[in-house]
């Protein structure tokens, strides 16, 4: 797993993330992408987080996710078929998608 990368780890609120030894927790893998991914997915739905689920809003999360997965450079597919969007609250969304990266298949899941 070590050619999805590594780095500092974040928390939900892309914070440093700290071990129980005080100490920055590294994230590797899959989490390193997913870290990456969920950092993108932030800004590239700006303006749609919070708004009330509907079949545009859905189609826009879903087409964004997409287009923020294939532009890094360790993800080869990600199928629009492969995305699904529920609301988790008033002001959350759960983006779940499978992706074909250079290690093979990851499901990712984002609360956004």
């Amino acid at each position: 797993m070590a050619e999805l990368g590594s780095g500092i780890a974040l928390d939900q609120n892309f914070d440093f993330d700290v071990d129980e030894t005080g100490d920055l927790r590294v994230a590797e893998g899959a989490d390193e992408l997913s870290k990456d991914i969920s950092f993108a997915l932030v800004s590239a739905l700006e303006g749609l987080i919070g708004a009330p689920k509907t079949p545009e809003i859905e189609r826009k999360i879903r087409d964004r996710s997409r287009r923020v997965a294939l532009a890094d450079d360790r993800v080869q597919a990600a199928s629009a078929d492969s995305i699904s969007v529920s609301e988790t609250s008033r002001d959350t969304f759960r983006v779940s998608m499978s992706v074909v990266t250079i290690a093979g298949t990851e499901e990712l899941v984002f609360e956004l």
